[in-house]
């Protein structure tokens, strides 16, 4: 029997009196990139909070890419803005 396995990880605060999303990181296993996960999880965390405006930590740089083409189809507002949130570290 299988013990199962993981594909990735997506890791994210939300903080309601700010109407803030942060997503902290997002990552899949190099053999699981690049075939739709990512826009997926992206999704599944936005319909879950759909009055949120969201942002990325510093990670934003390295995965700029990536971001920007999701965005552009994203229901939800992004921040270009690093902290607009004071109630994250």
């Amino acid at each position: 029997m299988s013990q199962g396995s993981e594909l990735g990880k997506a890791k994210y605060g939300t903080c309601d009196p700010c109407g803030t999303g942060l997503l902290y990181k997002i990552s899949f296993d190099p053999h699981w990139q690049f075939c739709g996960l990512g826009r997926l999880v992206l999704g599944e965390i936005e319909g879950r909070h759909p009055r949120l405006t969201w942002y990325t930590t510093a990670q934003f740089k390295e995965a700029r890419g990536f971001y920007d083409r999701y965005r552009q189809g994203s229901s939800s507002p992004w921040s270009d803005k690093q902290h607009p949130c004071p109630h994250f570290d």
